[in-house]
């Protein structure tokens, strides 16, 4: 035991313990000892607490101070148990978010008055599919498991069930910034490195605002010839239910490239009869190069 230490104890004084049988015999008091004590009606308990007693039983001290620390360590009558465990959650939680407080002095992202933000992650990053996007109508972020990076493209439905992407913008974080590789109607048109995410939504925009090629010839057009004979050659490419130059990089100027690439293409289909073999052994003449 300490000197600190609090002794409660239930204690009677020794005139409530009734321990003899007591009789009255020719006018003298005769005591018959009890198996077990009794106690006396009316007997009241006196708590003692944090008390020593001499050999003599006589009291020494009384330790007021460590009787004040029990009792407001010491969960009063009504505190339930669960009222005690949500307490000592709270106590955790408030050391939990102090500690956060005092890291944040490194990290200013941190927000001590929440978990996450919108946007960020426990450690103060951004993830890869919060990025805004020019349109949620028209793009889409997608994640594979077997990819380590994002994806956002524009989609066009050809019917009844064939699904082509236009525009498609691969994003991945790397040790020098982030890797922006961007394909357009299959076809790759830039790759480039951003150093924050706002470049890189800079870059989205600027795809996103961009005139697509449309190409040219399209599958589904009435034609009185082996099409696909025609267009496997190394000049075209089919994507999305249409036919492209190689040479098409997919966007287009407002004028020029976008009449230039079509007037091509179906002048080569129109005279097919007496071009096919120059499309198959390397292409056009070379004024008809694009």
């Amino acid at each position: 035991m300490k000197s600190s230490s609090v002794v409660c104890e239930a204690h009677f004084e020794p005139h409530h313990l009734l321990r003899d049988f007591v009789h009255i015999i020719g006018g003298r008091e005769v005591r018959l000892p009890r198996d077990r004590p009794k106690l006396a009606v009316g007997a009241v308990p006196v708590i003692l607490s944090g008390q020593q007693r001499s050999d003599g039983g006589d009291q020494v001290t009384n330790n007021s101070t460590s009787r004040q620390h029990a009792k407001q360590d010491a969960p009063g009558p009504s505190m339930t148990k669960c009222e005690e465990k949500k307490r000592s959650s709270s106590a955790a939680s408030l050391t939990e978010r102090h500690a956060k407080c005092v890291k944040s002095a490194a990290h200013p992202v941190m927000d001590c008055n929440s978990e996450t933000q919108g946007g960020t992650t426990n450690e103060g990053r951004r993830s890869l599919l919060t990025l805004t996007m020019p349109s949620t109508s028209r793009w889409t972020a997608l994640q594979f498991p077997h990819v380590d990076g994002v994806f956002y493209v524009t989609s066009t439905l050809i019917p009844p069930s064939e699904i082509s992407h236009d525009k498609v913008i691969f994003l991945k974080e790397e040790e020098d910034g982030l890797l922006c590789r961007t394909h357009i109607n299959g076809s790759p048109y830039d790759e480039k490195r951003a150093l924050s995410f706002a470049q890189a939504e800079e870059h989205m925009q600027k795809i996103d605002a961009a005139s697509v090629c449309p190409g040219s010839i399209r599958k589904n057009e009435p034609n009185d010839g082996p099409l696909e004979t025609f267009a496997s050659g190394r000049n075209f490419r089919c994507h999305g239910g249409a036919f492209y130059s190689r040479s098409c990089e997919g966007v287009v100027p407002n004028g020029g490239l976008l009449g230039r690439c079509q007037r091509r293409l179906r002048n080569g289909w129109e005279h097919r009869d007496t071009s096919r073999d120059a499309w198959h052994t390397g292409g056009p003449p070379q004024s008809e190069q694009l």
